[in-house]
């Protein structure tokens, strides 16, 4: 009875949240290591290389009393032009990159917010796993004291190994969308990522 109560109370407090610390680790390196977003990068470092329109103006004069090829002096200057649509362009580049960004990070926000959420249901349902347990414990407890029919212990079983199932299907599920979710936004990265959704999981579960 003892072991039901202590269960009882374990299952009636609340369930853990994803860190912030591990949230802004996978952040970063999702961040630093996403090849959309590192492409996108390297695409506005490469429009930002592109020089403005440039006019070049060449001076020459001879001298006249020779009229020699060598007596002769020559300025050549490159004046900058003032190129309005080029700096719009700029100004939509970087619109464009911040827009990606924004983008994908806002997508790997809500696949960790579920992935969250999935854990907290483990969490859960490893909570009920123990607390059937106990309760075919305590049953069992009962029919050998002789206070309950053998029968009644069948009812607690079939609870138990229904709950067992579950949570074996919902770990098997939040594997498989731990590591999607590490593949399609660690990139090379995608181990690390792996590793700390992993770590995240465990500390939440028991």
């Amino acid at each position: 009875m003892k072991a039901l109560l202590m269960t009882l109370a374990l299952f009636c407090q609340p369930v853990l949240a994803c860190t912030e610390v591990a949230l802004e680790q996978a952040l970063q390196l999702v961040e630093q290591n996403n090849p959309q977003l590192q492409a996108a990068k390297a695409l506005y470092r490469s429009q930002l290389k592109q020089s403005d329109w440039k006019a070049r103006l060449h001076l020459a004069y001879a001298n006249a009393a020779t009229e020699s090829s060598d007596s002769h002096a020559s300025v050549q200057l490159e004046i900058p032009l003032f190129d309005a649509m080029h700096e719009i362009r700029q100004q939509q580049n970087r619109q464009a990159m911040k827009q990606q960004h924004d983008e994908l990070m806002s997508q790997f926000l809500l696949a960790a917010k579920q992935l969250c959420t999935d854990l907290k249901t483990i969490a859960v349902l490893q909570q009920t796993v123990q607390f059937d347990k106990d309760r075919l414990q305590y049953q069992q407890h009962r029919v050998d004291e002789g206070l309950a029919e053998a029968v009644s212990l069948w009812a607690f079983a079939r609870a138990l190994q229904k709950t067992e199932q579950a949570l074996a299907q919902q770990q098997a599920e939040i594997a498989m969308t731990i590591y999607q979710v590490a593949r399609k936004y660690g990139g090379r990265q995608w181990k690390p990522l792996q590793t700390l959704l992993v770590a995240e999981k465990n500390s939440m579960t028991l």
